[in-house]
C-alpha cells in the first residue's frame, strides 16, 4: 500500500474530503479534514501522509505550495458514494 502520490480524484463532502492518489499504480485513498486548504487540492497535485497528517504539494500551478492536512482515518479508505 502506498503512503500517497499523484492526486487522482478529490470528492469533498459535509466534513471530510477524500482524496485518491496513484503512486506508478499502487492506488491508495485517504479521508482529511475538510478546510480551506482540503478543498483545493486538485487532481495532478501530489498528496503523501504520515501519522495523523498529509503534505499536499500543487503541481498544477505556476508557484509550488505546500500545505499540511489533518487526516481522518486511516489509509486504503473506499470511494463515498
Amino acid at each position: 500500500m502506498s503512503v500517497g502520490g499523484e492526486v487522482t480524484e478529490v470528492i469533498v463532502q459535509d466534513e471530510r474530503v477524500y482524496i485518491d492518489t496513484d503512486d506508478k499504480g499502487d492506488k491508495c485513498a485517504i479521508f482529511v479534514e475538510k478546510d480551506e486548504n482540503s478543498i483545493q487540492v486538485k487532481p495532478k497535485d501530489i498528496v503523501w501522509w504520515q501519522g495523523h497528517r498529509a503534505f499536499w504539494t500543487t503541481k498544477d500551478r505556476e508557484t509550488v505550495v505546500e500545505r499540511t492536512l489533518i487526516r481522518r482515518g486511516t489509509s486504503g479508505v473506499s470511494r463515498p458514494e
